[in-house]
C-alpha cells in the first residue's frame, strides 16, 4: 500500500486540489455537427449518476480544436449548470498563444469553473522561460486553480524537472495532468513535485502504475464507454488497498478499452464507440474522420468483451 497523500497540499492555501477519476468529456454534436447542448447536459448527468469525481470539458477529448471560443463558453456554462456543484467542473485551456490562453482563463474563472487545465503552448515550440511565463501570466491575471497539462506526444514539449519545479511553486498551480508514457520519468516528477501539486494520469492505463508512486487520479476517457463505474471502482479499490480488484479492472477493462479507442483521429473513435455502446455524442467535426466499418466492428468486439467481463465480475462479488 502506498503512502497516503491526503493533507500534503496545504501550502496551496486550501485551494481546489484534483483527486480521483475525472472524465475528459467529448463534446456532443448533432448529426449536422452543430453543438448539441442537450447532449452536453445528458453526458454530464450520466457521468455524475455513475459516480464520477469530476468532469473536464473543452480539452483534447472535447475537440477544443474544433470549437469556437463561444462554443467553449457554452459547453462550460452548460456543464456547470448541470453539475450544480455536485462535482468539480474543469475547463480545458488549450491555446498556442499566451494571449488566447489568458482570455480563455479569464472567461473560465468568471464562469465559476473549479480549475483550468492549461496545456503547454503547441506548434510555436517556446523556450523553457517562455513556457514558464505563459503559465505565470495566467496565474498573475487570474486566481483560478491551474492544472498543468504535459502532453509531449501532441505538443512536442516535455516539461523538464527544473521547469516543473518552478511551475509547482506558483501558488495557483495545483496539479499536473501527465501524458508522459515513461513510468520512470513520471516517478521522477512525482518525487520532485508530488509534495506540492497533485499528479494525475493522462492515460487510463497509467492510473494504477502511477498510484503506487503517488499518483492522485486520472483524467479518463474510458469512463464514457458503458459509464464511469468500472474506472471509479478501480480507483476506489486502490484507495481501499484492494489491489487485486484494481488490477483486474485495469487489465480487463481500462487497458483494452483505451487501446482500442486511441487510434488516428482521436476523439472520433471514442465517439463512434460511444454510439455503438448506447450513449451517442454524435460525430466529430472535420478533419477528424470516424473509423472504417471494419475497424469499428473490431472496437465494438473489444468493448463488448470488456463490458461483459465487468458485468460478470460484479455478479461474482
Amino acid at each position: 500500500m502506498r503512502p497516503k497523500a491526503q493533507g500534503r497540499f496545504k501550502t496551496k492555501d486550501n485551494k481546489f486540489i484534483p483527486k480521483g477519476i475525472y472524465t475528459a468529456m467529448v463534446t456532443p454534436f448533432t448529426e449536422s455537427r452543430e453543438l448539441d447542448k442537450a447532449g452536453v447536459r445528458r453526458l454530464v448527468e450520466w457521468q455524475i449518476k455513475g459516480g464520477i469525481h469530476g468532469v473536464v470539458v473543452t480539452a483534447g477529448c472535447g475537440e477544443f480544436v474544433n470549437l469556437t471560443d463561444t462554443e467553449r463558453k457554452q459547453v462550460l456554462d452548460i456543464a456547470l449548470e448541470t453539475a450544480a456543484g455536485r462535482v468539480p467542473v474543469v475547463a480545458g485551456i488549450l491555446a498556442a498563444s499566451t494571449g488566447h490562453a489568458l482570455d480563455l482563463a479569464k472567461n473560465t474563472e468568471k464562469a465559476g469553473a473549479s480549475a483550468a487545465l492549461v496545456l503547454t503552448p503547441y506548434y510555436v515550440n517556446p523556450s523553457a522561460e517562455g513556457i514558464y511565463k505563459h503559465f505565470a501570466a495566467i496565474a498573475d491575471k487570474t486566481s483560478i486553480p491551474i492544472i498543468l497539462y504535459n502532453n509531449p506526444g501532441r505538443t512536442k514539449i516535455d516539461l523538464d524537472l527544473e521547469l516543473l519545479s518552478r511551475l509547482a511553486d506558483i501558488p495557483t498551480v495545483v496539479g499536473l495532468k501527465e501524458c508522459q508514457r515513461d513510468i520512470g520519468w513520471v516517478i521522477e516528477r512525482v518525487h520532485h513535485v508530488g509534495d506540492r501539486i497533485a499528479i494525475l494520469a493522462g492515460d487510463d492505463d497509467m492510473t494504477v502504475p502511477m498510484y503506487f508512486f503517488g499518483g492522485q487520479g486520472d483524467i479518463a476517457v474510458t469512463t464514457q464507454i458503458g459509464g464511469p463505474e468500472p474506472v471509479v471502482e478501480m480507483w476506489d479499490a486502490l484507495e481501499q488497498n484492494n489491489i487485486q480488484r484494481a488490477m483486474d479492472i485495469h487489465f480487463n477493462f481500462a487497458v483494452p478499452i483505451l487501446w482500442t479507442i486511441f487510434r488516428q483521429n482521436h476523439p472520433a473513435p471514442i465517439k463512434k464507440l460511444m454510439a455503438m455502446t448506447g450513449h451517442s455524442a454524435g460525430p466529430a467535426r472535420l478533419p477528424l474522420e470516424p473509423p472504417s466499418d471494419a475497424v469499428a466492428a473490431q472496437m465494438k468486439e473489444v468493448a463488448d468483451k470488456a463490458l461483459a467481463w465487468y458485468a460478470a465480475s460484479k455478479k461474482k462479488k
